[in-house]
């Protein structure tokens, strides 16, 4: 005998639900890859964690590494006595947990930053990439130099800088000479400084005096040196000389030499050349630079008396500044700039 199976309908598969579960690889790199930081100043790199290709947040990351993160790494180089890990115990928290703090190194050169990484609970769970950098520690950031030349009659006004009669003391000489029997006669101004040393005029010098009736054979007229004559006692000390109402006396005289004479009175610009000497791409950038003069003494070793052989001039806008700003030049081509970049 035989029996009939019969064949079960297999029914249609139904589709009663789907669901898409991503799977993302997280990974770190340090940022950035060749850091300049300068001498005897605290920075940091910062490690960037990304997961499927988007830069988490310091809040992120626990969720996919565990909280209580930390960031470590090897440092070595010139300045240190062997391999040190950072940070160090006992460095202040810095704001964003991701940053690894990097301690003020007081050697320049170049130091190696090594396996930096990503720990929880003393245990790496993401290693950076790459994982050896060189930190570049520079010994100078600015990098400066001076240049001087003496000012022209046009920037000295240009300039603001002024020139009045408690700077100067002015005189008008009519000197005679007699040559070949005739007698030329020319006058000329005289200007000295408030501690009478005579100065160059700050106007166009008047025109040599007329050679009519002087034989050309005869050799260059004579140049002259005015100065100011003053009184000394048997032991050489100067004496004031004061009129009965206790005004001083000034005695104005010339000196008639041959040859020519230079003069060591002068108005001079200084100008202070800056640059920023990180590397460029470093990020380093140098703000508010400013440059002080310090002018030398003189004989009685303070700054600021009368016998100094250098000082400030006084302009329009009041007494010039010893300290002023250093600024790069701006797109109108004009020095208003207050940041120095690499």
């Amino acid at each position: 005998m035989a029996w009939a199976i019969p064949a079960w309908a297999q029914a249609p598969l139904r589709k009663i639900g789907e669901a898409d579960l991503s799977i993302l690889g997280v990974s770190a790199t340090v940022d950035p890859l060749n850091p300049s930081v300068p001498k005897n100043v605290a920075s940091a790199v910062r490690l960037v964690v990304t997961a499927g290709g988007t830069p988490l947040t310091s809040a992120d990351v626990p969720r996919f590494l565990g909280a209580g993160f930390q960031v470590a790494a090897e440092l070595s180089g010139p300045g240190l006595p062997g391999t040190i890990t950072i940070p160090r115990a006992g460095s202040p928290p810095l704001g964003d947990p991701l940053l690894l703090p990097l301690p003020p190194l007081a050697i320049g050169g170049d130091y190696l930053l090594s396996n930096p990484r990503i720990v929880v609970g003393g245990r790496s769970v993401l290693d950076a990439v790459p994982q050896q950098i060189t930190v570049h520690v520079i010994d100078q950031i600015l990098v400066t130099s001076v240049q001087t030349r003496p000012l022209t009659l046009d920037e000295i006004k240009a300039r603001g800088i002024v020139l009045d009669s408690s700077a100067f003391l002015g005189f008008e000489f009519t000197l005679g000479l007699m040559l070949e029997s005739t007698p030329v006669n020319f006058t000329f101004p005289v200007v000295f400084n408030n501690q009478g040393v005579s100065v160059p005029l700050p106007i166009t010098p008047p025109p040599d005096p007329t050679r009519q009736g002087v034989s050309l054979s005869l050799p260059p007229l004579p140049t002259i040196v005015p100065v100011l004559l003053t009184g000394k006692d048997s032991s050489g000390q100067d004496i004031p000389l004061t009129l009965p109402g206790g005004a001083p006396v000034q005695i104005p005289g010339v000196l008639v030499i041959p040859g020519n004479v230079g003069y060591l009175k002068q108005f001079f610009a200084a100008d202070l050349y800056v640059a920023n000497g990180a590397p460029a791409g470093s990020g380093l950038v140098v703000h508010s630079v400013t440059g002080t003069i310090h002018l030398p003494p003189g004989a009685d070793g303070v700054v600021g008396t009368a016998d100094d052989p250098l000082s400030l001039p006084a302009t329009v806008n009041g007494p010039q500044p010893s300290t002023m700003p250093v600024r790069s030049l701006g797109p109108d081509g004009k020095p208003d700039v207050d940041t120095l970049d690499p």
